[in-house]
């Protein structure tokens, strides 16, 4: 990509490049003057990261014009101003890796992927606020427990640690292809956790370093069995204390990310699969980080709110997991058959709203697509 021609020409110093920033800004700003120009922060900047500037508001200026009114274009300016001291490819990168990087960040993708949608029409939301509005089976406390000991009889002999210089490398390579190459959706939200500094690598910790405490055991019943404890209900069982040391987990409002980092062996099948089974439990916990939190607001409104935050997260991870088998990184990871656990319930929500109406709502919190206002 080139800069597009001025009255001035190419820029060739920095006073042409001083009114190649200005021409674009005003674009971008579409003649609002009440905000000082950002050419003083632009000036001091080095001319690798000036040239990453120009190049990306002129791309941008170009797009905006059938991008419609959805897109904020003053906005648009400040972020990649601001964007790009972190920019991570600079034009004329192969494989159209600029342009994906600068469409997200400025959020022109956030604003233009989602109008170019249909949000449900009442017949179809009806239905999907049925499903909304129908909470989960809740397991009995009996059946429950001998749940937990069957699972926690997986842990009494692991067969090996997994090594978690290993786990962390996957995980940069995850969150790598998750921003650059993989399924747009969840890419680009300028201020989501892929472009705001979050590193999944170092977020990555043995679920063992987890504190063994009520509110944590409570939180895995409801994550992964499907079990809403009443307020003040007591789980002393011993398996949940196995299990909450060996099951992966997110802190929402915290920075750690916890996988096991030892394996159950038959548990988990041949030792072939266990790479795979890893892999896919890092896909799972990237995708709830990165949902949206009008998404998340809105899934704890509605008593069928597990089935959003926990099963549609399932229906995402074969989806993703699926999608980056051409990587040549994390393909050899991809197992032959990628196996999802959702309900019937998140299926039709996907049915309903679509794959990319349902994306649209889990990453940007366009949770109109799939009937939540």
């Amino acid at each position: 990509m080139t800069l597009s021609k001025t009255k001035r020409g190419t820029p060739t110093g920095p006073e042409d490049e001083e009114q190649t920033f200005l021409d674009l800004e005003s674009r971008l700003r579409r003649g609002e003057l009440a905000v000082p120009s950002r050419w003083g922060d632009v000036a001091h900047a080095d001319p690798a990261e000036r040239r990453w500037i120009l190049h990306a508001m002129d791309l941008v200026a170009k797009a905006a014009e059938k991008a419609g009114p959805q897109f904020d274009t003053f906005r648009a300016a400040a972020l990649l101003v601001d964007r790009a001291p972190r920019r991570r490819f600079d034009p004329g990168t192969a494989g159209r890796y600029f342009e994906r990087e600068v469409m997200s960040v400025s959020g022109m993708l956030e604003a233009t992927l989602p109008a170019a949608l249909t949000p449900p029409d009442d017949a179809t939301t009806t239905e999907l606020a049925r499903i909304h509005q129908t909470a989960p089976p809740r397991p009995t406390r009996v059946a429950l427990a001998r749940t937990l000991t069957e699972r926690a009889g997986w842990w009494e002999a692991p067969l090996r640690l997994t090594g978690l210089t290993w786990l962390h490398s996957v995980a940069s390579s995850l969150q790598r292809w998750m921003r650059d190459d993989g399924p747009l959706h969840a890419a680009v939200r300028p201020d989501g956790p892929l472009h705001d500094g979050f590193d999944f690598a170092r977020s990555v910790a043995d679920a063992g370093a987890r504190d063994d405490t009520p509110a944590h055991r409570l939180a895995l019943l409801r994550d992964e069995f499907g079990y809403p404890a009443e307020p003040g209900e007591q789980w002393d069982d011993p398996a949940l204390g196995v299990l909450l040391a060996n099951s992966p987990a997110h802190v929402t409002t915290g920075t750690w990310t916890y996988v096991p980092a030892s394996v159950p062996g038959t548990g988990w099948g041949p030792e072939e699969a266990w790479p795979g089974h890893l892999y896919r439990l890092l896909t799972h916990e990237l995708l709830h980080r990165l949902a949206h939190p009008a998404y998340l607001e809105k899934a704890e409104s509605v008593p069928g709110g597990r089935v959003l935050t926990e099963d549609v997260v399932e229906l995402l991870t074969a989806e993703f997991v699926e999608a980056s088998r051409g990587d040549a990184e994390l393909g050899p990871l991809v197992p032959d058959v990628v196996e999802s656990r959702h309900t019937q319930a998140a299926e039709e929500i996907r049915e309903l709203a679509g794959p990319e109406g349902l994306k649209a709502a889990y990453f940007l919190g366009r949770t109109e697509f799939i009937g939540l206002t």
